[in-house]
């Protein structure tokens, strides 16, 4: 109770805006579960009871992915323990096979498990690729990087576990409007807009390293030439990005013009779009019909961030920077 009861708090002071209170929270919490070994697949009890140690155990890791904290969990010991199942056989107390992130790592054709599997399955997967990136960007500005250009390495390796992911993912979780409203009724359309968004928000990051105009570019490090073509292709997958988180908000919008955004993260997600749209009106070549089109996509984002506003304290810091170009 008392691991549940910090994920409470720490979710309670994310949204009162208290960042460096949750950090610490995020810190006790991981430490405690580790020291409980949450993560053992043979825990005693019934499955229901297994399922609840298991779905704390990935909760916690989920704030440790997001808030960074210093005491990281090891996946290695979470790459086999069965990741969330559906709400059906959770509600039916019904043990299933699950997927494990360890399976995550390749195509996965099994579609029962896939189905028996919860949605956050996906969540968590994205999560964890998405540490990797921001530890390979450290790295890089840390240490000489490799040639990302090149095949076998670090940045191709990431860029074909983003393509895993995005097969992985079933069909019925494509962000069209019909799985939307299904999503809506279950009172989890945010969770899975959040699922896309993070996706989203990892190719803006990744790519966005190998952009002249991002404020996160290595570019500068590399004494051989880069390719032109290299940049290119970086250059537009990273406004591609950036423009998709902005389409996803529209089709919430759409369903439901004023929804309310309750996930604190959407607003980093904003931001990084928001960012990328922005520095993408330096290099090309049409810039007046460039910028309209780019002036509304802002503006979508902007919206998104007004109507998380009332409850979640990150919107307003966001949205007082995110402006659309003038």
């Amino acid at each position: 109770m008392t691991i549940s009861a910090l994920q409470f708090l720490v979710l309670h002071e994310m949204h009162e805006g208290e960042y460096t209170s949750a950090w610490n929270l995020v810190g006790i919490a991981t430490r405690m579960s580790m020291q409980l070994k949450l993560y053992e697949s043979n825990s005693p009890g019934t499955f229901l009871q297994q399922e609840c140690r298991r779905r704390l155990m990935w909760a916690v890791l989920v704030s440790d992915l997001l808030y960074e904290s210093n005491s990281h969990i090891n996946l290695e010991l979470l790459m086999d323990v069965p990741l969330p199942c559906n709400l059906w056989s959770f509600t039916q107390g019904q043990p299933c096979k699950t997927l494990t992130l360890r399976q995550l790592r390749g195509v996965v054709e099994d579609e029962a498990i896939k189905q028996s599997s919860n949605h956050c399955a996906y969540l968590i997967n994205i999560l964890v690729i998405r540490r990797k990136i921001l530890t390979y960007m450290q790295e890089a500005q840390d240490s000489k990087m490799d040639l990302p250009w090149l095949p076998g390495s670090n940045f191709s390796i990431l860029c074909e576990e983003l393509e895993t992911w995005r097969r992985n993912l079933p069909a019925n979780y494509a962000f069209v409007e019909r799985h939307m409203y299904t999503f809506r009724v279950s009172r989890h359309l945010d969770i899975f807009l959040m699922i896309h968004a993070y996706y989203h928000q990892c190719c803006i990051i990744l790519f966005g390293a190998f952009v002249p105009e991002d404020v996160g570019s290595k570019i500068q490090r590399f004494v051989t030439q880069i390719p032109p073509e290299f940049i290119q292709t970086c250059s537009d997958r990273y406004v591609s990005h950036a423009r998709d988180i902005s389409f996803l908000i529209q089709k919430v919008l759409k369903v439901e013009p004023d929804h309310l955004f309750r996930d604190p993260w959407l607003s980093l997600c904003i931001w990084d779009s928001t960012s990328a749209l922005l520095a993408s009106t330096r290099w090309q070549e049409n810039r007046n019909s460039y910028r309209d089109d780019v002036t509304e996509l802002v503006k979508l984002n902007l919206r998104a961030l007004e109507n998380s506003m009332p409850i979640i304290v990150l919107a307003k810091k966001v949205v007082g920077d995110a402006r659309p170009p003038d």
